[in-house]
């Protein structure tokens, strides 16, 4: 019985059950591991004062019924070590038969230090809680899934975000496969990531990619390696943000910018207080200036007839103001190669 309570680190003992629910030791190994003192006091202490909390009464009855019908029992409780430290146990006991009778009269059992253990237990479930709780509170969505060695993935989770976005379980984008989400001129470059990830490199990439509802849709996609502790690689994170809008705006501003510098009118913006701050090829050439070379001057340096910034302030009591909207002006200007010019400012 010592051997047995070595080997498993923990308390070892064997109790003779009473008709009235109560226990009295036989024998015991291994409580100075477990309870902080030695089995002589064990004894002399008995098992109810290392318990804590009320309840433990109407469990021990319970418990008690179950060996009575022959029932190995396992729990885990919180005890008061003799020097006053609160620990967790984890008990496993089996009620043994009188081989005469065939009733079970005694229970042998062994108790063993979970304190640790469940600690880090506790620790994980929270840290797990946390990181789901904010993968569906953050914008876009959060996945994990699995990466094997030719770079092919499944998704092992991922926030109800997932869902909304592809319009589908990640389940069902499983079963069609990856491949069905993304374009085939990206197909090569999403397994050269997956295989950096493997290697233990961070990603982070924009592209577009097809919904389950035909949609194309733009994603901001991050992937964060998963290290086991032997330092391999077979998991990782992903954090997705649908930039779908910022791409078609970006887009808008690329066609409007492209259009303004075509455009054969001269354009300049200038902040309130006349300084330059963007002009076209058009206007550089109306003043016979470099391209660019006006940004950062004032209006009213620049060489036309009437004066540039005297022609706005007419223009400009023309119309009416509105807090926080662009004022617009359209006004013919002779520009240093003494010809009129059309000018938008």
């Amino acid at each position: 019985y010592r051997t047995v309570a070595d080997l498993s680190e923990g308390a070892v003992y064997e109790y003779l059950m009473g008709p009235d629910s109560t226990y009295q030791l036989e024998w015991s190994f291994g409580t100075e591991r477990v309870y902080g003192c030695s089995e002589d006091e064990y004894r002399r202490r008995g098992w109810q004062s290392f318990l804590v909390g009320e309840d433990w009464r109407e469990q021990s009855a319970d418990r008690t019924r179950r060996y009575q019908r022959g029932e190995t029992v396992e729990f885990t409780t919180r005890i008061r070590r003799a020097d006053g430290v609160l620990r967790w146990i984890e008990v496993r006991n089996r009620p043994l038969a009188d081989p005469a009778t065939g009733r079970f009269m005694r229970v042998g059992g062994v108790a063993i230090d979970i304190t640790e253990r469940k600690e880090a237990a506790d620790a994980l479930r929270e840290s797990e809680f946390r990181y789901r709780t904010v993968a569906e509170l953050t914008s876009g969505f959060v996945y994990e899934a699995t990466v094997d060695e030719q770079g092919e993935t499944q998704v092992v989770w991922a926030s109800p975000g997932f869902t909304e976005f592809f319009g589908a379980s990640f389940e069902e984008l499983n079963r069609v496969g990856w491949r069905a989400a993304f374009y085939p001129a990206d197909h090569s470059s999403a397994i050269e990531r997956r295989l950096r990830l493997r290697r233990g490199e961070r990603s982070e990439v924009e592209f577009a990619v097809r919904t389950m509802r035909g949609e194309q849709r733009w994603i901001h996609l991050a992937n964060q390696p998963l290290v086991s502790d032997d330092g391999s690689v077979t998991r990782y994170i992903g954090v997705v943000h649908d930039i779908t809008d910022r791409k078609t705006n970006e887009e808008v501003l690329r066609s409007q910018a492209l259009a303004v510098e075509v455009m054969h009118e001269g354009v300049v913006l200038s902040d309130a207080s006349g300084v330059i701050r963007m002009t076209n090829p058009a206007f550089d050439r109306m003043f016979g200036a470099p391209m660019g070379s006006q940004i950062g001057r004032r209006l009213a340096d620049l060489r036309c007839d009437p004066p540039l910034d005297l022609r706005i302030a007419e223009t400009t009591d023309e119309s009416v103001p509105r807090p926080g909207v662009p004022m617009l002006s359209e006004i013919s200007v002779l520009g240093q190669a003494e010809r009129e010019c059309t000018l938008f400012v």
